[in-house]
């Protein structure tokens, strides 16, 4: 057979049939060979010394002139020869016959696996160690660190042919050691190190490594004054044993204890994503299925499993309280993704992206590029309530197989049928058989958790021998399904549980028999749920299948428009919060509404058979789009649009059922209005795909020339540009040009035509765009649109810079930054002092660049302008190439790009920066040097990019005082 080796060479290898099997050589301490338990270690210490020899050019031919001055120096006694071949001769027969082939000028070692050899899985464990998060990499390299029983090598000392090695390996150690270290300093484990540190440091005083991560763990623990101790401790033993004085890495660390700098400041207790949905109530029991699933999740050969059970079995609170118990295990995080308001299984992938702050670059490829996104985390992701939505089971199945490190967590009422899937049905909870005593009674499961939940209702409740009979019955009744159980707890205030018992049984008997091709789950919780909707009064019934026409939830407002026509809503909302049937969450300022979705099925089905349904769905949608249509021009000019931003996302699942609707009517102008009042929100937001591609259809299903299409398309085309699609933006920009034009909207044609000098520029054409911008910007002059008529003339200054003309966009920018100073435009002044930057650079004024930029990444910052925020870090990767700090720039270019990758966005004018940026950062290092930079700026936010750029350009004499 052949074996594929790193570089692709095919190496034969020589089958071991009269080789033993399972054997160990070990190096890192006393030589030692083991063969499944057996000793087989050389017992003749020049034996011992050839295998070492041997060991350590294993694969290699070593000649017999080498071996014989390894083991006898370089005079050798007459009949070393002999003695060799008689050594050889005896390995053979310890080890194996064909182990040590005789391949001239000497002899080879030949290793079964590299596994073999101790130091080859040392060295092998550590390199993959480094390309993990730091919860997995603490752990391998521990494994790593294991494999050493004392000093490598330790039985040859003294001998020449085993010194290097042996200093080689140690090192080695040494450096895994710090590295181990300095993963767990990442996780916030600063304070269980601090006594590894303190032996380390005396053992090993010379290694400013360790005096620096012993510092930083002090201080994180807060030992500050333990800290600086500790290097003035490293200084003096430097000074003393090499009259050196500590390197600038160690001093820069003292200084920043002294002055208390956020940037060491101890990680929180997890700095990974955590999104994991607050509880409101504590688990009851579930204690073996933690267990059981964690075990599933801990196999490396799982990596997705799948809750399945009945609604209201408790499959999302269990995966919650899984997840919850592993954040300390996933390096990156854990983070839980809501699927039971999406309709489309298309808004899967984008949902999940969304949850973990990942942007998506192509409407087609959604699944390869969240799985590209992840292929180098280490997280768990939870996908609850996906059983609707079973068609995009496949992209799971893609980052499954695609991202090794990322383990799947699913809730659905049905498997996913998917290879990969483990499938771990989830039960109700145990119910009393009738023999238990009350003590016994209240440990089972489902007793325990109604007494729980009735005594938030009743603090007095308790099982008792005088109802321990009826509260039995009950969880029996209601087969222990979690959700069942909780709403008839619920209602212990008005029924005690032997009035319960006598209804409940009521309502179980009246819906036996129910519709056979319906599933017996299914018809085990209708009935539970029949039962807590027939216990409302008639208002609160009618309420609670109104509230069913939204999607995640609704504010009191939105609640009182659309379902209070004949009902007080919020006394309505007030009873249904209390008997379990609706939940209080948001804020104080803006409160909002939601259901259980097992709830809101139920009354979904109502709601359809009801005669209010359509006129309900047209409330629904004629409300959202007054929403849409009152936020966007909130979304428009100077200032913070994130109040606006953050109440539209908050009711988007709303906004995406009302499009829904409103093209299930029929009502597609309606449909397309809304689309058109929200795409500034989608672009915003970064949902730039799902904006798209809302557009798209809402152009396609209503060509008419309306406002709305011409808005539409002014929309499609913004959006298109920032996701690098040219050639779309510059037909859509176009389109929308002549719609405006013919329907005699000035603004619109003005806003238009900046699109589409966006385009024709992005093209390559630049003169004509200059003369396009140029008369955007005459028109909105027109307009007295002060704001626009800054961002017209701030891409007509663009467009000469793009044009090679610098002189002329200088000019024009230095007005720009007047005038945008003058009217407080900060959104012109931070890009007008952006533009000025890279003219700077460009011009080689490096120091003149960094003020500039300096001033426009805090504006941004303070806007909240998260694409451009992206650019200017880019920015700061080009003055810093520029300065010749090469190595930084790569770690800062490589931030800037996973930011815009985290937007969605491609704009062509940051891609021809960043690649200018490229070329001069590949012209000063090797693809090594690069490699290693690029990786360490990936996880940095855009903050510890700034900073680090402004650190590295002043140390190098470059750039002011940073002021970060």
């Amino acid at each position: 057979m052949s074996v594929v080796r790193p570089g692709n060479a095919e190496v034969t290898r020589v089958p071991l049939c009269h080789t033993r099997h399972g054997v160990e050589f070990r190096l890192l301490g006393r030589l030692e060979v083991d063969a499944d338990g057996v000793d087989l270690t050389p017992v003749r210490p020049k034996q011992r010394a050839l295998l070492a020899l041997l060991l350590l050019r294993a694969g290699e031919v070593v000649s017999i002139d080498e071996l014989v001055e390894g083991l006898w120096g370089l005079r050798p006694p007459d009949t070393a020869q002999k003695a060799l071949h008689g050594h050889i001769s005896a390995l053979r027969k310890r080890l194996g016959a064909e182990r040590i082939e005789t391949r001239p000028p000497g002899y080879r070692l030949q290793l079964a696996a590299d596994d073999e050899l101790d130091a080859h899985r040392f060295e092998r464990v550590v390199a993959s160690a480094r390309t993990d998060g730091p919860s997995t990499r603490s752990r391998k390299l521990r494994e790593a660190l294991a494999l050493f029983r004392g000093e490598p090598l330790s039985d040859f000392r003294y001998e020449e042919f085993a010194a290097s090695e042996s200093v080689r390996l140690e090192e080695l150690r040494l450096t895994a050691v710090e590295e181990q270290i300095e993963a767990e300093l990442e996780l916030g484990r600063h304070a269980e190190v601090v006594p590894q540190l303190e032996r380390l440091v005396v053992d090993h005083p010379l290694r400013e490594r360790m005096g620096a991560q012993l510092m930083l763990a002090l201080y994180r623990s807060g030992r500050q004054a333990d800290a600086l101790q500790a290097f003035q401790e490293t200084r003096t033993r430097l000074v003393d044993e090499l009259g050196l004085d500590p390197g600038p890495e160690l001093q820069r660390l003292e200084q920043q204890i002294l002055n208390h700098d956020p940037e060491i400041a101890a990680p929180r207790a997890l700095s990974a994503r955590v999104s994991l949905p607050p509880q409101p109530t504590p688990l009851i029991g579930r204690k073996r299925e933690i267990e059981e699933v964690t075990d599933l999740l801990g196999r490396p050969d799982v990596r997705l499993v799948t809750l399945t059970g009945t609604g209201g079995t408790g499959k999302t609170r269990l995966a919650i309280q899984t997840a919850a118990g592993l954040l300390d295990t996933f390096a990156d995080g854990v983070v839980f993704v809501g699927l039971a308001p999406l309709q489309d299984p298309d808004l899967v992938m984008t949902t999940a992206a969304q949850a973990l702050g990942i942007g998506t670059t192509s409407g087609e490829t959604l699944a390869e590029d969240l799985t590209r996104a992840l292929r180098n985390r280490e997280l768990l992701l939870v996908l609850d309530n996906f059983e609707h939505l079973l068609t995009a089971a496949p992209s799971v199945a893609d980052i499954a197989a695609g991202a090794a490190r990322v383990k799947l967590l699913v809730t659905s009422r049905a498997p996913l049928r998917l290879s990969a899937e483990h499938v771990y049905p989830v039960s109700p909870l145990p119910t009393p058989d009738g023999a238990e005593d009350v003590d016994r009674l209240r440990q089972c499961e489902s007793v325990a958790l109604f007494e729980t939940r009735a005594q938030a209702v009743r603090p007095d409740f308790a099982v008792t021998s005088a109802n321990a009979g009826a509260v039995a019955d009950i969880c029996a009744a209601l087969d222990g399904l979690p959700l069942a159980i909780e709403l008839a707890a619920s209602r212990v205030g008005a029924l005690p549980p032997a009035a319960m018992r006598r209804r409940l049984d009521h309502r179980l008997k009246l819906l036996v028999g129910g519709p056979q091709d319906a599933p017996e789950r299914q018809r085990t919780l209708r009935a539970t749920i029949d039962w807590s909707y027939e216990l409302l009064d008639a208002a609160e019934q009618r309420l609670v299948v109104r509230l069913a026409v939204f999607a995640g939830g609704c504010t009191i407002e939105a609640a009182q428009c659309i379902c209070g026509d004949d009902l007080d809503v919020v006394d309505g909302l007030a009873s249904l919060t209390d008997k379990g049937l609706t939940r209080l969450e948001g804020s104080d300022e803006e409160p909002r509404f939601t259901m259980l979705e097992t709830i809101r099925e139920y009354a979904a089905e109502r709601l359809e058979l009801s005669d209010a349904a359509s006129t309900l769905r047209n409330r629904h949608a004629e409300y959202f789009l007054r929403f849409a249509e009152e936020a966007e021009p909130n979304l428009i000019g100077v200032g913070s649009h994130a109040d606006w931003l953050d109440r539209l996302e908050r009711d988007h699942d709303n906004f995406r059922a009302a499009v829904g609707w409103l093209e299930t009517s029929g009502d597609g102008s309606s449909a397309l209005r809304l689309r058109a009042a929200l795409w500034r929100f989608w672009d915003l937001k970064g949902h730039l795909i799902e904006g798209r591609r809302q557009l798209e259809r809402g152009l396609r299903a209503d060509k008419r020339p309306t406002a709305a299409r011409a808005k539409a398309l002014s929309g499609v085309a913004d959006i298109a540009l920032t996701c690098g699609d040219i050639a779309s933006g510059r037909l859509r920009a176009e389109e929308a040009l002549e719609l405006h034009r013919e329907l005699q909207d000035e603004w619109g044609t003005a806003f238009s035509l900046l699109m589409f000098a966006y385009a024709v520029g992005q093209d390559g054409d630049w003169p004509r765009a200059q003369e396009l911008f140029g008369e955007s910007v005459q028109r909105f002059g027109i307009l007295r649109d002060e704001y626009y008529e800054l961002r017209a003339a701030r891409a007509h200054a663009w467009a000469f810079y793009e044009g090679g003309d610098l002189e002329r966009s200088r000019e024009l920018y230095e007005d720009i930054l007047s005038r945008a100073r003058a009217t407080n435009h900060e959104f012109a002044e931070a890009i007008a002092l952006s533009q000025l930057a890279d003219i700077a650079v460009d011009e080689g004024r490096v120091a003149d660049a960094v003020s500039l930029l300096k001033e426009s990444h805090r504006i941004l910052c303070e806007i909240n302008d998260l694409l451009l925020i992206a650019a200017g870090v880019g920015r700061f990767a080009s003055a810093l190439a520029i300065a010749g700090r090469a190595a930084i720039a790569a770690q800062v270019l490589s931030c800037s790009m996973a930011l815009m990758e985290e937007l969605g966005a491609k704009p062509p004018w940051f891609i021809r920066i960043s690649r200018k940026t490229l070329v001069l950062i590949h012209t000063q290092l090797d693809d090594t040097a690069f490699a290693d930079a690029w990786e360490q700026g990936l996880g940095m936010t855009a903050e510890e990019a700034v900073a680090l750029a402004l650190d590295s350009l002043a140390a190098a004499g470059t750039a002011v005082e940073s002021g970060l």
